[in-house]
């Protein structure tokens, strides 16, 4: 079962963010993943605490047409995480 974490605006789309126990994109297990056609962010519970920014960077980077591979969403996802960095359902300062 889903558990609803929010929804948030990616460049005024509504995104759909929840939280599942078990995640896979295909057959393999991941950590999330975005629909963009659904305008779905999946999240993986016990995820890496990047993760959720790693998402909302695919689903920014969509909405401008600007392409990503995933080393350079996992760096920008990482950089800002570091830098305090947090998804809008995340607890902390």
């Amino acid at each position: 079962m889903a558990k609803k974490l929010a929804t948030i605006p990616v460049f005024h789309i509504p995104y759909r963010v929840t939280e599942h126990r078990k995640l896979k994109l295909g057959k393999t297990r991941c950590d999330g993943y975005v629909n963009f056609s659904r305008r779905r962010i999946k999240l993986r519970l016990g995820r890496e605490p990047w993760t959720d920014l790693h998402e909302i960077i695919h689903a920014a980077a969509d909405a401008l047409d600007i392409r990503l591979n995933e080393r350079k969403t996992n760096q920008l996802a990482r950089a800002m995480w570091g830098a305090g960095v947090k998804a809008p359902w995340e607890n902390g300062p």
